[in-house]
């Protein structure tokens, strides 16, 4: 988390990577592995948008899958609802 959040994003995509390979389940490591994604603009959105919609309701109340959602919107070019998730 603190890698992307410092804009180290390809290392923090491949700590995520190794992570994921100990813990495959992991509702937030996709989350942050899709967090990464965007930015490196790796997959296309639509892809992203179809792993955010296979999270727990547990994790969709968590301020990063709102993040995630509002990088997913401005990825798509909907800055409106970008802001919504934003705030």
């Amino acid at each position: 988390l603190n890698m992307l959040i410092r804009g180290n994003i390809s290392s923090a995509e491949s700590a995520l990577l190794q992570a994921e390979n100990l813990a495959p389940q992991s509702q937030r490591l996709k989350l942050l592995l899709s967090w990464a994604q965007l930015k490196m603009k790796k997959y296309p959105p639509n892809q992203i948008s179809r792993m955010l919609q296979s999270i727990t309701q547990d994790e969709k109340d968590s301020a990063i899958f709102y993040h995630v959602r509002g990088l997913l919107c401005l990825s798509l070019n909907e800055p409106d609802k970008a802001q919504g998730h934003f705030n």
